[in-house]
């Protein structure tokens, strides 16, 4: 899902601005909006008004809503970097690989505590660094991971 995060400045919001500012910064991403169909947002409660009013209006079909704890993601270029090169030796008899969306999704969805859908787990997937353990003998995913 795609990510917007807005912090209001010291002195309070100009409206007109503000509503031209994300009109532009919708039309400018809207696209990429509407291939996830989620946007997460993380800002002041009158920003988010704002923001869901020009979305109900132009893009209806995406869904504008705050995010939860899991589905905040923050790492820099370095850190991605040192993750990408970072090697981990699994225990004998597994063997770690990049989740499958066909085959892991669902079961990863089934395992989770919340209330989204499993598109949506999904698009998590899709979108964040993933990685399943398998049993090496039978090549399936092991329970609680």
């Amino acid at each position: 899902s795609s990510g917007f995060y807005s912090r209001p400045p010291p002195r309070g919001h100009d409206e007109i601005l503000l509503q031209q500012a994300l009109t532009e910064l919708i039309d400018k991403f809207k696209n990429r909006l509407t291939e996830d169909g989620m946007m997460l947002m993380l800002s002041d409660s009158f920003t988010g008004d704002v923001l869901r009013n020009i979305f109900g209006s132009q893009t209806p079909d995406v869904d504008v809503s705050p995010p939860s704890a899991v589905e905040l993601f923050y790492m820099t270029d370095e850190q991605m970097r040192l993750a990408s090169e970072m090697e981990l030796q699994p225990i004998t008899g597994f063997y770690a690989e990049c989740v499958s969306l066909e085959k892991d999704a669902a079961k990863i969805h089934d395992n989770c505590i919340h209330s989204a859908s499993v598109e949506s787990t999904r698009a998590r997937l899709l979108h964040l660094p993933a990685s399943v353990v398998r049993d090496s003998s039978t090549g399936r995913r092991c329970r609680g991971i």
